[in-house]
């Protein structure tokens, strides 16, 4: 297994290259070259065009360690470690993306999740999705989404009046 490596975007680490920002990467004798959008073999070769000056007939491995993509969810709220989360290959869904915010704190309210995409707000039901397995709410997230877990502040219900002590019921 091959440790997660720490080079900044365009500089060489010990496994390879890292696609910078702007996506391209720099390698000795060949200089700066641009590899977003291309095809393993399409870097080869070009990385093969580039040392044919120096090296006779040079032979060039290419393939990709990881995928670090720049789509991701925002999680906000009630969860324990809100914040960005990176989005792969595989796809996310509401319930992943509570998940891999540390989960819920103890005054989380699944029931009216709220997430933002595109401008327009959805409420949704997570605890429907959890107690009931209704896949319905458990909606595929895409890059852009901001999922909020709201506190139940808005969900509470008070009792006053002729009682001994007047209290929040949730």
């Amino acid at each position: 297994m091959q440790p997660y490596t720490t080079a900044l975007p365009g500089q060489a680490d010990p496994f390879g290259q890292t696609v910078s920002p702007d996506g391209t990467i720099y390698f000795p004798f060949v200089g700066k070259i641009r590899v977003a959008g291309k095809t393993a073999g399409e870097i080869r070769d070009q990385l093969a065009a580039g040392l044919s000056p120096y090296l006779k007939k040079p032979q060039v491995d290419v393939r990709v360690l990881a995928y670090r993509a720049r789509q991701k969810v925002s999680v906000t709220g009630e969860v324990k470690t809100p914040g960005p989360l990176a989005m792969s290959e595989v796809p996310l869904t509401l319930v992943d993306a509570i998940t891999r915010s540390g989960g819920t704190n103890a005054d989380a309210d699944l029931q009216r999740v709220r997430l933002t995409r595109n401008g327009k707000l959805y409420e949704l039901d997570a605890d429907s999705v959890l107690d009931r397995g209704e896949i319905s709410q458990n909606v595929m997230l895409q890059s852009g989404d901001i999922v909020n877990v709201p506190d139940r502040t808005d969900s509470r219900v008070f009792v006053m009046g002729e009682v001994k002590t007047p209290l929040p019921v949730r």
